[in-house]
């Protein structure tokens, strides 16, 4: 499934929408978008670059983006507002690059495992100031 934009009208993309569509890629999230939800992009292998342009998005759902084995954030950041990135949100994301460098002023949690298994997670820059829990295993790589 190869979807070019998702209408800028949506403000959450709820449980498990895309999960499992191996195919799906879409390349921007609407500027409207507030959440992603528990597993919405859980298993969509081959879902490669993804835009987080929504200036209003504040939660990362559980699961979210777990093993999106081939993601990559765009922008390498996440936007300002975000509080929340939840348990196992980017779990096995093998390929995933995230730049605190700019952006994610807003993240007070990595709740357990957000970032667990993402064997070639690069961080930049500083974790945000505001950031309160990093939960277990939140940043940890299986593969050293």
């Amino acid at each position: 499934m190869e979807c070019s934009a998702l209408p800028d009208s949506i403000e959450r993309i709820s449980y498990q929408v895309f999960n499992n569509c191996t195919s799906l890629m879409i390349p921007s999230l609407p500027l409207s978008l507030k959440e992603i939800g528990v597993g919405a992009f859980m298993n969509c292998t081959n879902l490669q670059e993804v835009s987080f342009n929504s200036p209003e998005l504040i939660a990362i759902g559980y699961q979210c983006f777990k093993n999106c084995t081939n993601l990559k954030i765009t922008e390498q950041t996440l936007p300002d507002k975000v509080i929340t990135v939840g348990q196992e949100a980017f779990y096995g994301c093998e390929n995933l690059v995230m730049n605190f460098a700019t952006g994610a002023a807003s993240v007070t949690d990595f709740l357990t495992d957000s970032f667990h298994g993402t064997s070639s997670l690069t961080l930049s820059g500083s974790l945000p100031d505001n950031l309160i829990t990093i939960g277990t295993r939140a940043l940890r790589d299986d593969a050293s």
